[in-house]
C-alpha cells in the first residue's frame, strides 16, 4: 500500500529496451539495481534532456486569495486580469519552469501558447508506417484541431518530440518519472503531427480522487481524446479508477493499454482439502539477517512446511495453513532464472464465505528455501506484497488461512514472469472497463506473448484492437495504445462532423483482422489501419455503432 493508501500503478514500459537512433530517452539495458524484467512505473529510470528551452506564453487561473508565485512577481512580462468571477495570468516564461507553476498552489488551468517552438527532432517511429498513419499525413490529415490527453507518471514538457504540441499540463499529486510518460506521448504526436497535446501526470500511485480530477481536468480542458497506458492493481480503489474511465468513456474516446501481464498473471480455484495442511510457527523474524526465516521439512514440490519467524513479524499464535496448488506445484516461480530488483505481487480473491489468505515469497538458497517476505495482514480480499530482492532464484506461494469458504476463485499479478502463468483474463483497470477501447501488441503481426488478454470476467472479448508496440523507450502495450489515441485523433479531423467515441469506434471495427479469424481475446478486431478508419465514415453508413469488446470468446 502507497502512503496515499491509493492505487499502485503498475506498467510494463518495456520488455526489451533498445537503443534507438535520435530516441527521445536513453536509457539502459535495465535500470540500475533490476533486472531486465518490467519494473513499477516508478522505478524507470531518468534520461538526459536535450537542450530545448524555448520561452513560452502561458496562461492559468489564480483563485481567490492566492498570490502571485515567487519567481514571477519580479518579472515585467506577468498580467494578471480580473474579472468578476475570476483572477487569469499570463506571463511568457521558459517552458522548463510550466510544470513548476502547474505545481503552485491555488494555480490551476495552466494552458501553452507554444506556435513559436520548433522542435528538432524529425525522427518519426516506424509504427507510423505500419498502421499507415503516415499515408493519411501525405493526404494532409495530421490531427489539427484535435486534443489529445495524456494520463501518466510524469513528462519532460521541453523535449524536442513533444515540445511544439503541448498545449496545456498539470500535475495530480506528485509527479514521477518523466520517460514513459514522454515516450507515449512522443507516439501520439508521430501519428497525429498536428494535435494538441494536454498531458496530466499523476505519478506513479494514484488515488480515485486524484483520478477523477485528472480526467475531469483533461475533459475540461477539451480533450477529444485519452490516452492512459497504465494498469491499476493493489488496492481496492481500482475500483474507483474504474468508474471514472467507464463515465469518461460515455463522452469521450478513451483508450488504454491492454497490460503486459500475459505471461505474470493466474488465477485458479482453491477448495480448502484439497491439499495437506502444515503448521505455522508465526514468530517474529530478523528483516536483517542472513537466514530470513529459515525452513525445515516440505511439501510437495519443496515449499516448506514450518515457517520459523516470517520475514517482518506476524503477532499471534501457530496456526494451521494450507499450501494452495498452483499448476503441478505449491509454488510459482518468478522469471526464468536468477533475479534481482524489485519483486511486485497482488493477490485477490473472491468467493461465498470468509476465507483469508496469504502470499509468500519464497527464496531458495544452498541450505535450503526460505520465507523472504509476506504479504498476511491485507484489506478485505486482497493481499499485496513489494520488496527489493538481491539476486536469486524466487518463487511465490499462497497460504488458506482459515476462514468458511466452499470455492475461491484466486488471482495473482505479478511484475515477473511466472512460471505458472495464466494468460487469459490478464487484463487490468481501465481495460476491464466497458466502453474504453483496450489495445494489445502485436509482435510480427500477431499478439505478443506478453499482451494480456481476455475476456473480462463478465464475458466481453476484453481486448479491442491491436497496434505495434515500437517507440524510442521499447516495445510493451504501453506503447501501442497511443498509435491508437492518435489514429482517432487523425480521423476526428478529417471529419470534424463526427464524435470522439464514433470516430474511435470507427478505428476499432475497421481494424485488419489478425491471426484467429474474427474479434479474438488477444487481438480484439485486428491491427489499427489509419487509411481503412478514415474511410469508414466515407463509404459505410453506421447507424448502430460498435460494442466495445462486446463479443463473447469462442469458448463461452
Amino acid at each position: 500500500m502507497d502512503r496515499r493508501a491509493g492505487t499502485t500503478q503498475l506498467v510494463v514500459a518495456s520488455l526489451l529496451l533498445v537503443a534507438s537512433v535520435g530516441a527521445i530517452v536513453a536509457l539502459p539495458a535495465h535500470p540500475t539495481g533490476e533486472s531486465p524484467e518490467e519494473p513499477e512505473r516508478a522505478t524507470l529510470q531518468t534520461y538526459d534532456d536535450p537542450e530545448l528551452d524555448p520561452q513560452v506564453v502561458v496562461t492559468a487561473d489564480l483563485r481567490p486569495g492566492v498570490s502571485l508565485p515567487a519567481n514571477l512577481r519580479a518579472r515585467n512580462d506577468v498580467h494578471v486580469t480580473v474579472s468578476e468571477d475570476e483572477r487569469r495570468l499570463q506571463a511568457t516564461i521558459p517552458l522548463s519552469e510550466v510544470r513548476t507553476l502547474s505545481d503552485t498552489e491555488g494555480v490551476t488551468g495552466v494552458r501553452i501558447d507554444t506556435s513559436g517552438v520548433t522542435a528538432d527532432d524529425d525522427t518519426v517511429l516506424p509504427g507510423v508506417t505500419a498502421i499507415g498513419a503516415d499515408r493519411l499525413h501525405e493526404r494532409g490529415i495530421t490531427g489539427e484541431n484535435v486534443t489529445v490527453g495524456v494520463i501518466d507518471a510524469g513528462f519532460h514538457l521541453s523535449h524536442p518530440s513533444i515540445a511544439d504540441q503541448v498545449g496545456a499540463y498539470r500535475a495530480v499529486g506528485e509527479p514521477g518519472d518523466p520517460a514513459h510518460g514522454t515516450a507515449v506521448a512522443d507516439v501520439v504526436s508521430d501519428t497525429a503531427p498536428d494535435a494538441r497535446l494536454h498531458l496530466v501526470a499523476v505519478g506513479p500511485t494514484t488515488t480515485p480522487g486524484e483520478y477523477r480530477e485528472a480526467v475531469e481536468w483533461l475533459r475540461a480542458s477539451g480533450a477529444d481524446v485519452v490516452v492512459d497506458a497504465g494498469s491499476y492493481l493493489g488496492a481496492d480503489s481500482s475500483a474507483g479508477v474504474a468508474a471514472v474511465a467507464e463515465n469518461a468513456a460515455d463522452e469521450i474516446a478513451f483508450v488504454t493499454s491492454a497490460g503486459n501481464y500475459a505471461t505474470r498473471h493466474w488465477t485458479g480455484a482453491h477448495r480448502p482439502g484439497d491439499d495437506r495442511q502444515a503448521a505455522v510457527d508465526r514468530r517474529d523474524g530478523d528483516r536483517d539477517g542472513d537466514e530470513r526465516s529459515r525452513l525445515s521439512g516440505g511439501l510437495p514440490g519443496s515449499v516448506p512446511q514450518h515457517v520459523a519467524g516470517l520475514v517482518g513479524g506476524v503477532d499471534g499464535d501457530a496456526g494451521v495453513l494450507e499450501w494452495v496448488t498452483i499448476g503441478d506445484d505449491r509454488r510459482n516461480r518468478l522469471g526464468d532464472g536468477p533475479i534481482a530488483g524489485r519483486v511486485t505481487a497482488t493477490l485477490s480473491w473472491e468467493g461465498e464465505g470468509e476465507a483469508d489468505y496469504d502470499l509468500y515469497l519464497v527464496r531458495r538458497t544452498a541450505a535450503g528455501e526460505v520465507v523472504w517476505d509476506s504479504a498476511t495482514t491485507g484489506t478485505g480480499n486482497r493481499e499485496r506484497l513489494s520488496v527489493v530482492v538481491p539476486r536469486g532464484r524466487y518463487a511465490v506461494a499462497v497460504g488458506y488461512d482459515g476462514g468458511e469458504t466452499r470455492e475461491s476463485r484466486l488471482e495473482l499479478f505479478s511484475n515477473r514472469r511466472l512460471e505458472s502463468a495464466t494468460p487469459a483474463g490478464s487484463l487490468a483497470v481501465p481495460a476491464t472497463v466497458e466502453g474504453v477501447i483496450a489495445v494489445g501488441a502485436l509482435d510480427d503481426g500477431s499478439a505478443a506473448a506478453f499482451s494480456s488478454r481476455g475476456p473480462t470476467d463478465d464475458g466481453r472479448l476484453g481486448v479491442d484492437v491491436a497496434a505495434p508496440d515500437d517507440s524510442a523507450a521499447g516495445g510493451g502495450t504501453s506503447f501501442a495504445a497511443p498509435y491508437v489515441a492518435g489514429t482517432i485523433a487523425l480521423v476526428q479531423s478529417s471529419t470534424p462532423g463526427v464524435g470522439p467515441r464514433r470516430a474511435g469506434e470507427g478505428v476499432v471495427r475497421s481494424a485488419t483482422d489478425v491471426g484467429t479469424p474474427g474479434p479474438d481475446a488477444a487481438t480484439g478486431h485486428g491491427r489499427v489501419n489509419a487509411v481503412a478508419a478514415e474511410r469508414t465514415f466515407g463509404l459505410v453508413d453506421t447507424p448502430h455503432p460498435v460494442r466495445l469488446a462486446s463479443l463473447a470468446s469462442d469458448d463461452d
